[in-house]
């Protein structure tokens, strides 16, 4: 790659990388708040430690709290890196839990799930029998957890999302369009489609 700095090549990535999620914020008319919300249960549904269960997740609270499921699905899939990444932590918090101390020592679950994950992605789903133990600790931890992780990513996607939106939100957008129309000057919309 000629030319640029390192942070701008990084900032280009991001922008590729986010620039769907950011449209769908803008065109969806939400708050700053609805949108973090959207984004902070999204990132928070990526990281079911259960494969395949991220996306039927992520539809089912989106519609039960009324989110943009656009938002929610293209936040949940930024975050389904950490899918893998967070699996033998909730194993190990779901098998610290009462329900599940007498399946089998914490310390032989985690050996046998590092020993699978070490095989390569398609054993984890080949042997998804055998760790159904742990995986169904994993998920009982992910979801006591669950409301705790949708806080914190509501906290970390606000700020982003009053700067996609803008401060005040949609109202004070189409408030700032009516003001520019009459003025005649032309509104952000229209100096993009010129």
């Amino acid at each position: 790659m000629a030319g640029g700095t390192v942070s701008g090549r990084i900032r280009g990535v991001a922008q590729w990388a986010l620039g769907p999620l950011v449209e769908k914020i803008r065109a969806g008319g939400e708050t700053p708040e609805s949108a973090a919300w959207a984004m902070g249960v999204g990132m928070a549904v990526g990281t079911v430690p259960l494969p395949g269960a991220a996306l039927p997740a992520a539809v089912l609270l989106a519609s039960v709290f009324g989110l943009s499921q656009a938002v929610t699905n293209a936040s949940m899939l930024l975050a389904a890196p950490l899918q893998l990444l967070m699996l033998t932590p909730y194993v190990q918090i779901g098998l610290s839990m009462p329900y599940f101390q007498g399946e089998a020592t914490a310390q032989e679950r985690i050996q046998e799930l590092k020993d699978i994950m070490g095989s390569g992605m398609g054993a984890v789903f080949s042997n998804l029998g055998a760790l159904r133990g742990a995986l169904a600790a994993g998920v009982a931890a992910w979801v006591a957890l669950l409301p705790a992780l949708c806080c914190f990513g509501y906290l970390m996607a606000l700020p982003i999302a009053r700067r996609i939106v803008g401060q005040k939100g949609p109202a004070a957008n189409a408030a700032a369009a009516d003001l520019a129309a009459a003025e005649g000057e032309p509104h952000l919309e229209d100096k993009k489609s010129r």
